[in-house]
């Protein structure tokens, strides 16, 4: 509902702060996930991005409290662009010099703060207001581009003489934000993608401020309903008043409410866009976000046309655990279908508590294993290119949190299961420093070598690592394949949050090229509550991701689970128009000639503190991935919004690798 003047009667900060779906546990690990390079020292892999370097400033809210999602969206931001031929600076918009967006092409505004001048001077901070004054008057006088996104552009049109003046000048007129709209869908190239959507709430979820889809309530206690949920219906309003200056690329509705008319999303008017919320919130395979992702090259002004639709393949968790004849089974079938593929190569098999042994504890070693055989017998064809997954993909101190074992625990990150069986993330494991992880992947990536195959690339166990570890194996791998996580300083401690790329990014916040994974997997049966994810889901996955003109989708199967489900996904990517690919086409060097593996022996692993935590009874048939950042934020807890037996799935913004 709008005020008088168009200004919402309530507050909106980062509207889908408020909403922590968070993810859970071992039923959310499957699904979470670039094209241009920067010239940075370590990267030697795939070609520059085309076209002159453009230089960027990316503005941000930071007030009140939910400040600290300005500017973990201006890091998500920060990694698309590493997508294009950028230079980009990250600043609050209040630390903002007069002046200063004459030194760049394209000025990006984040307004996840409503009124977010009026909330500093509130606080006394004159100084802060000013700054923010100084932004305001150099954006209506400046010849560079600027994209402003979601809050605040009703002060830009207070600024200019008010709305009536801001239509003559730029050909709309803001009306204000509706934070009780349900707009739940967003139009893009005659595709429907979803608006804040959480499809599936798994047990735990925290959507007390969502809106069934089925039925259109709300959230009650003691609900059982699973979805989907619309989480960020909130929308500011605008209206074209001349068709002849803006350009409408794309508009929101509601399949909640026949009242609300479909209205621009995304518009430009000559050097200034608009988007109407916030395309990192409740991130998702079909959400906005890929919209967004893909506008960015009409603002950046890339030149780049519509592309060949490829996409990728990824052969998960292949550890000297797992039975070389499965893995020669689904290496077969590619083969016979001439598909390239990626192996998620771990280098050791750990199970301590004899989980897949008939309880006697089991530890194996890539070198000489049947599994290094069958691997090697395909790199050597030049079919399977190699990512190092792990040294051991579990923790030596205990579940971890689930069993200890190889595949279902995670390495770098000391997490525990909730009674509701959601996930508590407590931070790196005990001892972690960028030595030991640079000394753990070196020791990965030598085990790997001696196994007759070097790898090229790296894949975070389940996603995830602290940011010490990233920086550290980035000197040895510059290469990641699979979503991140990240850290911003302005965060809550132990807060984080993850990403997936429509698209490879030559340089992301850390400096990694990253090779996107954008579909999530096939999962087995889900853990009890939770939803299973099914071939039909990653085919339509692909069909949305074709908005984005030079998409590369990406996916990762478990070659344990057979051929069954894998030629359905083939089939079906294949019936749209997808031709598979190699990171090798990309331009990356699958021989792994740009890694950089030290030749020195490694320190022993430091010794671990011994906390064993009692495990979960639970299936893991398929193993977790990183819980989905959902809205771009995930914090230390993570329930499950939307089951998926694997792990990853929800924690990376519905996909996480393993």
């Amino acid at each position: 509902m709008l005020n008088d003047n168009g200004k919402s009667p309530v507050s909106v900060v980062g509207d889908a702060g408020r909403r922590e779906v968070a993810v859970t546990a071992r039923a959310m690990l499957s699904s979470i996930a670039v094209c241009c390079l920067l010239l940075v020292s370590h990267i030697a892999n795939a070609t520059d991005a085309p076209g002159e370097v453009q230089e960027v400033l990316v503005l941000y809210d930071n007030a009140g409290r939910y400040g600290h999602i300005g500017k973990e969206h201006a890091i998500m931001l920060e990694n698309l662009l590493g997508h294009f031929a950028t230079e980009v600076d990250i600043e609050a918009v209040t630390r903002y010099q007069a002046g200063q967006m004459d030194e760049y092409d394209t000025v990006f505004y984040i307004g996840s703060t409503y009124e977010e001048p009026e909330k500093w001077l509130a606080q006394g901070k004159q100084e802060r207001y000013d700054r923010y004054q100084d932004f305001l008057a150099d954006v209506a006088g400046t010849n560079a581009v600027v994209v402003w996104m979601n809050h605040n552009i009703l002060a830009l049109a207070d600024l200019v003489g008010g709305r009536k003046e801001f239509a003559e000048r730029y050909g709309f007129r803001p009306l204000g934000i509706d934070p009780d709209a349900r707009y739940n869908r967003v139009r893009y190239k005659d595709v429907e993608l979803h608006k804040g959507v959480v499809v599936h709430a798994n047990p735990g979820a925290s959507i007390k401020t969502c809106i069934n889809e089925i039925d259109g309530n709300g959230w009650v206690p003691g609900d059982t309903r699973h979805g989907p949920w619309d989480c960020d219906g909130a929308l500011n309003i605008i209206r074209v008043d001349s068709v002849s200056d803006v350009e409408v690329h794309a508009t929101a509705y509601s399949t909640l409410d026949d009242d609300l008319e479909e209205t621009p999303y995304i518009i430009s008017s000559g050097n200034f866009w608009y988007v109407g919320d916030l395309p990192f919130m409740y991130l998702s395979e079909e959400d906005r976000y890929l919209a967004f992702a893909d506008v960015l090259h009409d603002i950046l002004g890339s030149g780049i046309g519509e592309q060949p639709k490829r996409i990728m393949l990824r052969l998960e968790d292949v550890s000297p655990g797992v039975a070389g004849e499965q893995l020669e089974e689904v290496a077969s079938y590619l083969e016979r279908e001439g598909i390239p593929f990626t192996i998620a190569a771990i280098a050791t098999h750990q199970d301590p508590r004899g989980v897949d042994s008939g309880g006697v504890p089991r530890s194996l070693e890539m070198p000489g294993s049947t599994t290094a055989e069958v691997i090697k017998r395909y790199y050597e064809k030049g079919l399977a290119s190699i990512v190092m997954h792990g040294y051991s993909h579990q923790w030596s101190g205990g579940d971890n949190p689930f069993n200890g074992l190889t595949g279902d625990d995670f390495e770098f990150y000391r997490v525990t299961v909730n009674s509701d069986n959601s996930l508590e993330f407590h931070g790196p494991v005990p001892n972690d420093s960028a030595a030991w992880a640079s000394s753990r992947a070196a020791d990965a990536a030598r085990m790997l070598l001696d196994s007759g195959f070097r790898p090229f690339a790296w894949e975070a166990p389940h996603y995830m690592a602290s940011e010490a570890d990233y920086m550290a194996i980035q000197e040895i791998f510059p290469v990641h394949y699979g979503r991140l996580i990240y850290f911003s300083d302005e965060s809550p401690d132990g807060n984080f949050f993850g990403q997936f790329f429509p698209y490879p990014i030559y340089r992301d916040n850390y400096g990694y090229q990253v090779i996107p994974e954008n579909m999530g997997n096939v999962t087995g049966e889900p853990f009890p509550g939770y939803r299973k994810v099914v071939p039909e889901d990653l085919i339509r996955y692909a069909e949305k991701l074709s908005v984005v003109r030079d998409r590369v989708a990406s996916f990762f199967y478990h070659p344990t689970m057979g051929v069954g489900d894998l030629e359905k996904v083939v089939d079906g990517v294949r019936a749209a128009g997808y031709r598979f690919i190699s990171p090798c086409d990309l331009g990356y060097r699958c021989d792994g000639s740009a890694v950089d593996i030290p030749e020195k022996e490694i320190e022993p692993e430091p010794e671990r503190k011994k906390a064993l935590f009692g495990a979960a009874a639970v299936d893991i048939q398929s193993i977790l991935a990183i819980a989905v950042l959902l809205g771009g934020r995930l914090g230390r807890r993570l329930l499950v919004p939307r089951g998926v037996p694997d792990f990853r799935r929800r924690f990376f913004g519905p996909a996480a690798g393993s």
